[in-house]
């Protein structure tokens, strides 16, 4: 869940505000440096980051407890709202790699993503304060040489 502020937050309120955000699929384009020794490599890796990314935001009978109800305000505040798009932005990270045999080799690596600011959504009476879509990732990894 994301932190949502109430437009005109001088009272107490009650209700049920959701904000959920998914990621769909998310790729990169990196490039890797770094060192190798007998049979490790170590290295260091940093490039361009894409997702499809997913938000919603619905409130639920969103009510000030006290001083309610007001002239020209509704009993309760219910709305959804809804964005999808394209976020572009870099990940940098590192890891290594163990060749155990000559065709084979094991690898781990961690990844941060950082995609820039999450999608603009806003019902009335809420919205969402901004904050950067952020992932971190650690793999681990399987490699089989082809060839000779």
């Amino acid at each position: 869940m994301r932190p949502v502020f109430l437009v005109g937050d001088f009272d107490n309120y009650t209700g049920t505000v959701t904000v959920t955000q998914n990621v769909d699929y998310l790729g990169t384009l990196r490039g890797r440096l770094g060192y190798a020794s007998h049979n490790w490599l170590f290295y260091a890796t940093g490039g361009l980051a894409w997702a499809h990314v997913k938000a919603s935001l619905d409130s639920t009978h969103v009510r000030l407890t006290n001083n309610f109800p007001m002239p020209g305000l509704p009993g309760a505040l219910d709305g959804h709202a809804s964005a999808s798009g394209y976020k572009i932005g870099y990940a940098v990270g590192g890891g290594g790699e163990w060749a155990f045999t000559p065709h084979w080799s094991l690898k781990a690596e961690y990844l941060y993503l950082n995609l820039g600011r999450q999608l603009s959504l806003s019902i009335p009476g809420t919205s969402l304060m901004p904050s950067d879509i952020e992932l971190h990732t650690f793999r681990i990894g399987l490699n089989r040489q082809f060839a000779p």
